[in-house]
């Protein structure tokens, strides 16, 4: 009986966890979208009337890459706990029962 239970808080943690990180995954995504609304309004306003916004630009470049590289973690965090294969030569998410990588080919079988 214990044991049993034991199981049940387990992936009942596992379930909170996942959602947890999907909440989080989320919000950086709205992030993401927001920077790259403000990214596309700077640069418009810098073709159209010449205003400097090299800085803006730059700045905004710089947040786009922070986020995409968080939203990758995440999501291989989130594929880990479902019991996903993360290829660890590319990062490709692949089914729990693949035994090469999707994208890279690389063999699956010797990776946790």
């Amino acid at each position: 009986m214990a044991e049993m239970l034991d199981k049940i808080v387990q992936k009942t943690s596992g379930a909170i966890n996942i959602a947890k990180l999907k909440l989080k995954l989320a919000t950086k995504q709205a992030d993401l979208d927001e920077a790259y609304e403000n990214l596309g309004r700077a640069l418009f306003i810098q073709i159209s009337d010449g205003t400097d916004m090299d800085e803006e630009i730059a700045a905004l470049v710089a947040k786009v890459d922070k986020l995409n590289t968080e939203i990758e973690k995440s999501e291989r965090e989130i594929a880990q706990l479902q019991g996903k294969r993360v290829c660890v030569s590319c990062g490709k998410i692949n089914s729990k029962s693949a035994t090469y990588c999707g994208k890279c080919g690389e063999d699956l079988n010797g990776q946790k």
